[in-house]
């Protein structure tokens, strides 16, 4: 039998990002976030079926109430944070409202990141195909990339990743349905999506999580990560190639 998701708000975002978000081989910096009550916290996903075994959550609502069992169909609230401008790019039609988001620095040590999450919403299923379509977007910005570039897409496609582009009936084989679901409290979520992006090694970077609820303010909206880290480095080496770098060329 699954046990519940486990969610706790103790921690600070920077500790967050540092220690549980960020995997070995990149240095992170410069970490900002949308002050909001309870709508960032920690995760244990172990004995849910979420699939993911820990990281971090984010809610355009609060976190505990991704909290199992799912026993309300439209479980949510509002963080009263306003919209976000590079969610609304993604949602042009109609305004973003309770934006959710975290971004910082990074300098990676080799030429790609990966990043491991699961998006989930209440607004599943009964908005599907309808003008509630929350938003989802990971935008990266640094050499290689024109402006804020959002990476968070279907896989295989150019779609952003909302409940309009994942549910039953399209890209269903990312779609999970949780109707009377015992750990988790989402109507639906996505299976555990990976996404790679090519990276210059030593460049610097700015990486932004956000989420947002679209055309209303109650229904909650749920982002969880799991990983971000640089794909052939499971470790911080001691020799780092972008303190070397630098000392080589006199920035220091």
């Amino acid at each position: 039998m699954q046990a519940q998701l486990v969610v706790k708000t103790n921690r600070t975002v920077s500790d967050l990002v540092k220690k549980v978000l960020a995997g070995g081989g990149v240095d992170i910096k410069n970490i900002q976030y949308s002050v909001g009550t309870g709508n960032i916290g920690f995760f244990n996903g172990k004995k849910s079926n979420i699939g993911l075994d820990s990281g971090l959550i984010l809610s355009t609502g609060k976190v505990i109430d991704a909290i199992g069992p799912n026993n309300m169909g439209n479980q949510g609230s509002s963080n009263n944070l306003p919209g976000d401008a590079d969610l609304q790019l993604l949602s042009p039609n109609f305004p973003t409202y309770d934006a959710t988001w975290i971004s910082f620095s990074f300098s990676p040590q080799a030429n790609q990141v990966k990043f491991r999450f699961v998006f989930a919403s209440e607004e599943y299923p009964e908005s599907i195909a309808k003008n509630f379509n929350d938003v989802f977007g990971f935008f990266i910005a640094g050499p290689g990339f024109t402006g804020a570039q959002n990476i968070a897409l279907v896989p295989a496609t150019l779609d952003p990743i909302s409940i309009q582009t994942i549910n039953s009936n399209t890209n269903s084989s990312y779609y999970i349905d949780n109707t009377n679901g015992t750990s988790v409290q989402f109507d639906a979520f996505t299976k555990v999506i990976e996404i790679t992006a090519n990276v210059q090694p030593c460049e610097n970077y700015t990486l932004k999580f956000a989420i947002a609820d679209v055309k209303d303010f109650i229904f909650s909206l749920f982002g969880i990560f799991t990983a971000f880290m640089i794909e052939d480095s499971g470790y911080r080496s001691q020799r780092d190639p972008c303190f070397f770098s630098d000392r080589f060329h006199g920035h220091v």
